[in-house]
C-alpha cells in the first residue's frame, strides 16, 4: 500500500522567543479513488427480462470495492429515454428490465452513464449497449423445403 509521510510542525513561544518543533512523523495511507471504465457490450435483441448485460467493477480491485476496500454503490445517472436497463446498486450488475423495448428493433444502440461512489469519492463511465438483430440471412433447407438452420447476419 502506498503511504504518504506528513510531518507535524508546531510553533510555540518560550520566553518570548519563537521555537519551531517538528513532532514525530505520522504515516497515513494514500487514498485512491474508485475507477470504472467506459465499456461497449453487445447483446442479442432476443435477450430475456432479467438477463445480465454487464457487471461494472472497480478497475483496480476488479470487485465492487475500491482499491482501499471501500464498498461501491452504483447508480445509472444518465440514459436514453425509455431505457430498458437497471443496475443493482451494490453489485454493479446491469440487467434488462424491459425486453419489449429491446426487441422492438426501434433502437440499435443505448448509452447509459453509470456512477460509482464509495462515500468519499466517485467516478462515472459510459456503457454503450449495442443490440444485435437476429434474423435469417441464409437458410439450409431439405429437399422438401423445410428450414433446417436459420443463419445470423
Amino acid at each position: 500500500m502506498e503511504r504518504q509521510i506528513r510531518t507535524n510542525r508546531k510553533m510555540t513561544f518560550v520566553a518570548g522567543i519563537a521555537v519551531m518543533m517538528v513532532l514525530p512523523f505520522r504515516e497515513v495511507p494514500a487514498y485512491r479513488n474508485p475507477v470504472i471504465l467506459n465499456k461497449s457490450v453487445q447483446i442479442e435483441e432476443t435477450i430475456i427480462t432479467g438477463s445480465i448485460v454487464y457487471d461494472v467493477n472497480d478497475e483496480n480491485s476488479k470487485t465492487d470495492r475500491d482499491a482501499d476496500g471501500n464498498q461501491l454503490v452504483y447508480l445509472i445517472v444518465g440514459q436514453d429515454s425509455q431505457c430498458p436497463y437497471e443496475i443493482e446498486e451494490n453489485t454493479g450488475v446491469i440487467r434488462i428490465k424491459d425486453t419489449t423495448i429491446v426487441s422492438s428493433g426501434s433502437k440499435k444502440i443505448y448509452k447509459i452513464i453509470v456512477y460509482a461512489d464509495n462515500g468519499i469519492a466517485s467516478d462515472d463511465a459510459q456503457i454503450t449497449i449495442n443490440i444485435r438483430k437476429r434474423y435469417p440471412s441464409q437458410f439450409i433447407s431439405d429437399s422438401g423445403g423445410k428450414t433446417l438452420f436459420p443463419g445470423y447476419h
